[in-house]
């Protein structure tokens, strides 16, 4: 039997980039939210693409662009993707190299965790560079839109 939290993940990957045209951000009749969206940005100037992986309760889920949503090379610098469902809860996020096809190693080393609120919308910014010599290594941080 699959989890909220496990379905939650499984809903983010598969519409990462397969064109959410519809509001995952719904409300009720009486105008309350009725879940969470999240989307993710990639402002990695100094590689073409990044990956990057989900965890919620069970297993890593991913890389999420090259083996969920059959894009091989990630997600492209200066991209997003939409708004996507999530259920509520508490995930991990890590960083992955789209050539490597894996969840592990991270790129940066660390793993990014994150509350997810019913009813909010959240941007997921990848930022930094990947170059060892920068004084801003890339990482990935979650916000209330």
């Amino acid at each position: 039997m699959m989890t909220k939290t496990a379905a939650g993940a499984i809903a983010l990957v598969t519409l990462a980039l397969v064109g959410c045209e519809e509001d995952p951000y719904e409300t009720e009749d009486d105008g309350a939210a009725t879940g969470a969206a999240v989307r993710v940005v990639n402002k990695v100037t100094d590689v073409p693409s990044i990956d990057f992986c989900v965890k919620g309760a069970g297993a890593w889920l991913g890389p999420v662009m090259s083996q969920l949503l059959q894009k091989p090379d990630g997600l492209p610098t200066s991209e997003e993707t939409g708004y996507m469902p999530l259920a509520a809860g508490a995930y991990t996020a890590r960083l992955v190299d789209p050539s490597f096809n894996l969840c592990s190693p991270s790129w940066n080393g660390e793993d990014q965790h994150m509350e997810i609120q019913e009813g909010l919308r959240y941007t997921a910014e990848i930022t930094g560079t990947v170059d060892q010599t920068d004084e801003t290594p890339v990482g990935l941080t979650v916000s209330q839109d």
